[in-house]
């Protein structure tokens, strides 16, 4: 009788071992894994940028960057299906950034705005008690740092000025000052359209300091 309960506890043992097999675990899925092709381009004039730096600024491609080739493109091979961020800047162009949902193999293009910076050459009129007044500048300086545009302005004459507003969305909104001699200053709110390549302000009327006379219809055109 020992034996045959020994026997029957032994194979209750096992039956109850072999109910409790563990399962293998699930692998984890490799993740799928694609290219990200583009151009850089200039948004004014549609020509591709060299030497544009592409940056990869968040998720799990965070890190990686490329830089164009004379033709504007840029690729990225073997990136992480993933969403994220992309930063490009270039030397004289306003950085911008762009979102991408990776998920496949993709062309993201980016058209860039070049900074105003630089040097450039126009001319400013008016009219003056009734009269179109025509001015060439010698010499026209401006400075762009973010969104916030100054200038120096010098006209045929000695006649001198600045400039100093806001340059957004292909517009710029401020202030236009003129020094016609040491005493004789005129300031106006100057608006219009501004490219990467030509700058047309105008203003109704020019408020005159210490000086005669009624000066109207400004216009500053500016190309470069």
């Amino acid at each position: 009788m020992r034996y045959r309960a020994f026997v029957v506890a032994v194979a209750l043992l096992v039956a109850a071992c072999g109910s409790n097999n563990s399962t293998s675990p699930t692998p984890t899925p490799t993740p799928q894994r694609y290219t990200l092709t583009g151009t850089i381009t200039d948004k004014s004039t549609a020509a591709p940028l060299s030497a544009a730096t592409i940056a990869v600024t968040d998720g799990p491609n965070a890190g990686r960057s490329a830089t164009t080739d004379s033709g504007g493109r840029y690729t990225f091979a073997d990136l992480q299906s993933s969403r994220f961020t992309i930063r490009v800047t270039r030397d004289g162009y306003a950085e911008t950034t762009d979102n991408v949902m990776l998920n496949a193999n993709i062309m993201v293009n980016v058209a860039l705005d070049r900074l105003l910076s630089g040097s450039w050459r126009g001319t400013v009129s008016f009219m003056f008690n009734g009269q179109r007044t025509t001015s060439g500048l010698s010499s026209a300086q401006l400075t762009q740092t973010g969104n916030q545009l100054t200038g120096v302005l010098t006209a045929d004459g000695g006649v001198t000025g600045s400039l100093n507003g806001t340059a957004d969305g292909g517009r710029f909104s401020g202030t236009l000052r003129i020094d016609f001699n040491p005493r004789c200053t005129g300031i106006a709110d100057v608006t219009g359209p501004t490219t990467s390549t030509t700058i047309t302000l105008t203003s109704p009327v020019l408020s005159l300091e210490n000086c005669a006379g009624n000066v109207r219809d400004i216009e500053l055109r500016l190309t470069r």
